[in-house]
This record gives C-alpha cells, sequence and structure tokens, in this order.
C-alpha cells in the first residue's frame, strides 16, 4: 500500500513540476496611434499583425493572440494592446525566426493609404516575455 501511495504522490508531483515547466509565456505590446489615424492604425494591425498571427496559430509557432483597443489618457498614452502567447519556451525562442517565416507567407505589407507604419502609430512600450505561472483554466 506505501509503494502504490508513493507512486501516486511522485505522479502527481511530476504532473505538476511538468505544468510548472510548460507556462505559457506572453509579450505586449502597448501602441499609440499618432495624430488621430485610427483607421490606418487599425486597418494595419488587421491586415498584417493579425493576419499573422493567424498564420502563426495555424502552424503552431504561437498559442494565441489578443488585440485590445483602449481609452487613452494622460496616464495611459497608448490605444492598443497587443499580446502574443506562445505556449512554451520553445515557441518563445524561436519567434524571430517563425515571425521571419510568416511574414513571408502573408506578402507585402498592406496599409490603408500612403502612410507608413511609423506615422501613424508608436509602440509606447513593450513588456516582452512575461510568463504565466497561474489561469483560469488552471
Amino acid at each position: 500500500m506505501r509503494t502504490l501511495l508513493s507512486i501516486a504522490v511522485l505522479t502527481i508531483a511530476s504532473f505538476y513540476s511538468l505544468a510548472q515547466e510548460a507556462s505559457s509565456i506572453s509579450t505586449y505590446d502597448f501602441v499609440e496611434i499618432l495624430d488621430d489615424h485610427q483607421e490606418e492604425a487599425m486597418y494595419y494591425y488587421e491586415m498584417n499583425w493579425k493576419a499573422i498571427r493567424d498564420l502563426g496559430v495555424a502552424e503552431g509557432y504561437i498559442d494565441s493572440y489578443e488585440l485590445h483597443e483602449v481609452a487613452a489618457s494622460e496616464a495611459c498614452p497608448f490605444h492598443i494592446i497587443l499580446i502574443t502567447v506562445y505556449g512554451d519556451a520553445s515557441q518563445y525562442e524561436q519567434r524571430e525566426k517563425n515571425f521571419d517565416k510568416l511574414i513571408q507567407m502573408n506578402g507585402d505589407l498592406k496599409l490603408l493609404n500612403e502612410l507608413q507604419p511609423a506615422e501613424f502609430r508608436k509602440v509606447a512600450y513593450n513588456a516582452d516575455s512575461t510568463v504565466h505561472r497561474r489561469s483560469a483554466r488552471d
């Protein structure tokens, strides 16, 4: 009986250990839209950022992503929060190589008009490699 109990405890401990090691990793970009160019920015993010992440999910390069529009304020001078979630450290470590492939797959940069991204948006803040320790799914 003790042997069975010991095996059960060790099995549960190993699953817990694997779950801890398999934590998701996210990157966050807080984007400010410049000079009231909301249309250009949203078109750019829908046609490029989102499209590339859709491909990334399909190819297994990322776990998920989110695009949030927020009301900017003096304390929080950004309009968009972009979140990319990597399922594990391996996906995160391969992100540069994988995104190069995804950008090629998506083709030429899609813009609403002649304005280049630097003219209608800037990344106000970036939080890279945040590790998920717990979630509602855990």
